[in-house]
């Protein structure tokens, strides 16, 4: 008789248990699916202000000083000259200079016409033109 009351009461623990267990799943579901929303439609708001914003060489010009100033890359010059933007910067070696034309280039959607490296002691001077 007391086996069958500790049987019950085990039971019933068991299942209180595996009810809040599958209650805990659902609601993680829940919130990963909403967090999964949210990321999706901030990269589409980021997205369209960068597409918009590189269409205005002024304010493609202050982000990417913001940008710059962010990385590890040292702004030397940034210039507009005619209806180009002309981006000069100083990399510590070569894997970042290509790392950060990478990133502005995916980050900003932009079209690079040239791009001139050129050592200097112990830096790279890495000038950009973007069309």
């Amino acid at each position: 008789m007391v086996s069958l009351i500790a049987f019950i009461l085990i039971f019933f623990i068991a299942s209180n248990a595996f009810s809040r267990l599958v209650s805990s799943q659902d609601k993680l579901t829940s919130i990963q699916s909403d967090y999964e929303h949210v990321l999706k439609r901030y990269q589409q708001i980021e997205r369209s202000i960068n597409t918009e914003i590189s269409q205005d060489k002024t304010k493609l010009l202050e982000a990417l000083k913001t940008y710059i100033a962010t990385t590890n890359v040292n702004l030397n010059t940034i210039d507009i000259i005619e209806s180009n933007l002309v981006l000069k910067v100083t990399s510590p070696d070569i894997d970042n200079s290509i790392q950060f034309i990478n990133n502005i280039g995916s980050k900003y959607n932009l079209k690079i016409s040239s791009i001139e490296f050129q050592r200097e002691d112990q830096k790279i001077e890495l000038e950009l033109v973007i069309s």
